[in-house]
């Protein structure tokens, strides 16, 4: 197996399906079917891994059969909250840009501010 397969938890990576679901025998999520020495087989070899940040705005989980192409792989297909994500993207542009933005709070304000 490759670095990121043995070492994702140095590296706080996070496997999307197991914060969706509760991985069980009757809830396994398998994302592989295969056919192969007149045996069936199915298992869970397909990951998506995320950061923290993305691991917080994650929504929904999927998986898909794709009729386009011939696989024995179902696709996953993970749904994220948008809206921090493009904000982070609006922030990092300000910075770029030397831009700021002042918010003031006037009802926390006392008579010294």
């Amino acid at each position: 197996m490759g670095d990121l397969n043995n070492h994702y938890k140095n590296i706080s990576m996070f496997d999307t399906t197991n914060l969706l679901f509760d991985i069980s025998e009757t809830n396994s999520r398998h994302t592989f079917h295969g056919n192969g020495n007149n045996k069936v087989t199915s298992s869970r070899i397909d990951y998506i891994w995320t950061s923290h940040f993305l691991a917080l705005q994650l929504n929904n989980q999927k998986l898909y059969k794709p009729n386009d192409i011939k696989t024995d792989h179902l696709m996953i297909l993970n749904q994220f909250f948008a809206q921090e994500i493009v904000g982070l993207k609006q922030l990092a542009k300000l910075k770029q840009q030397r831009r700021w933005k002042i918010i003031y709070a006037y009802d926390e304000m006392t008579d010294e501010d």
